[in-house]
């Protein structure tokens, strides 16, 4: 199981209208606070919440959580719980959903099943949801769960050793040969390179 924390500057409505294409074949799993049956009426019930702070200019929190494709018949009979699991174990992390609006699509359009957990920065009191190290905690999440249910653990992956990446540039410099290393690009760290493989 892996999430991974999308940071688009999409807002509720076309987020929505993304995750409830036809093409996406998609099913809600779980909702809190908006009526989910209706994507118009989600969408107006996600707004008229995130009136209640003009001063947020980001309102929405979008993640997506996916599992390896092998696992499917591991968990089609019990999404739903597992999915509860995952938010009640994001709570004790300190991301409390409860205190929001929020909802799980499920999309059925590719290979492996995968879900998009779009919530409200505005919570019912009108205060902002806490989500400080929200990418490591779903990191964490994930990977509690993946050994709990027995699921393919996501691997790094695979980088290549950087000291043979490492481009040579010589520099003349007054008749005297240096050799400067620098890492090309696309090779530096990054924190969404995690993947399953075969």
């Amino acid at each position: 199981m892996i999430s991974k924390i999308l940071k688009s500057r999409s807002n509720f409505y076309t987020t929505i209208l993304y995750a409830t294409q036809p093409n996406k074949n998609h099913e809600v799993m779980l909702s809190n606070g908006v009526r989910d049956y209706d994507p118009q009426k989600t969408i107006t019930d996600f707004y008229r919440q995130a009136a209640m702070n003009n001063d947020i200019k980001k309102v929405t929190f979008h993640m997506a959580i996916s599992h390896h494709p092998d696992d499917t018949p591991k968990i089609n009979d019990n999404e739903k719980e597992i999915l509860e699991k995952y938010i009640d174990k994001l709570r004790e992390k300190g991301f409390d959903l409860s205190q929001t609006q929020y909802i799980i699509y499920k999309h059925n359009d590719q290979a492996h099943t995968h879900y998009h957990l779009l919530a409200n920065y505005i919570c019912n009191d009108g205060k902002r949801l806490t989500d400080s190290n929200i990418g490591i905690k779903a990191k964490i999440t994930s990977k509690e769960l993946t050994k709990e249910l027995n699921l393919t653990p996501a691997i790094k992956k695979v980088k290549q050793d950087r000291e043979s990446q490492l481009q040579k540039t010589l520099i003349q410099n007054e008749g005297e040969s240096k050799v400067k290393f620098t890492a090309p690009a696309g090779i530096e760290p990054n924190r969404s390179d995690y993947g399953y493989s075969r």
